[in-house]
């Protein structure tokens, strides 16, 4: 509690601790609810797939009955899916439309992407492809090992030059992982 105590006074707040503010704000001022629509009366959210069932839950709370609120993500990109109360998730939504084509990369990195898709259609690349694709596809258990592993097959792929030099730095930041 002290410790809680002294990062308050010092107006640091956790992620977590700013979600309990604004539920906080909302059950004792639910008139907030209004304002934030007339502010906000069209919504974009994006990298949806990656919200917990508790942010999605608030922001369906707050944005879901007046607001138009647009949700973009990609589902087999989803990182929380193995988390607590994931089944009251509602993204996507039935009968939700889909974009079949990227305009980021290429047909190779599209063909790479389509051998490991779970769900919906093939998206179709029709960006430059400069490099060929690469899957960093893991366990579970081995999630503390991607970023090293991708700090060294970055640095085999870009040896020389600011890259390398960035990658380098941030290796070391992180405490060796690409040791």
């Amino acid at each position: 509690m002290r410790l809680k105590k002294m990062l308050t006074e010092a107006v640091i707040f956790r992620h977590r601790d700013m979600f309990a503010y604004a539920d906080l704000a909302l059950k004792t001022c639910p008139h907030l609810v209004n304002v934030v629509h007339r502010r906000f009366p069209m919504v974009f959210i994006d990298e949806m797939q990656d919200t917990s069932w508790e942010q999605e839950s608030f922001l369906n709370r707050i944005f879901d009955s007046k607001s138009v609120m647009q949700r973009f993500g990609d589902i087999d990109q989803k990182i929380l899916s193995d988390e607590e109360g994931a089944e009251f998730l509602t993204f996507p939504r039935s009968e939700y439309g889909s974009i079949g084509t990227s305009k980021r990369f290429g047909t190779a990195i599209a063909a790479a992407v389509e051998s490991v898709r779970v769900n919906g259609d093939a998206v179709i690349g029709e960006g430059v492809t400069t490099h060929p694709p690469v899957l960093l596809l893991y366990s579970t258990a081995n999630v503390t090992k991607v970023v090293s592993h991708y700090g060294r097959s970055f640095l085999a792929h870009y040896p020389v030059g600011p890259r390398a030099g960035q990658v380098e730095r941030a290796c070391t930041v992180q405490g060796g992982l690409c040791d």
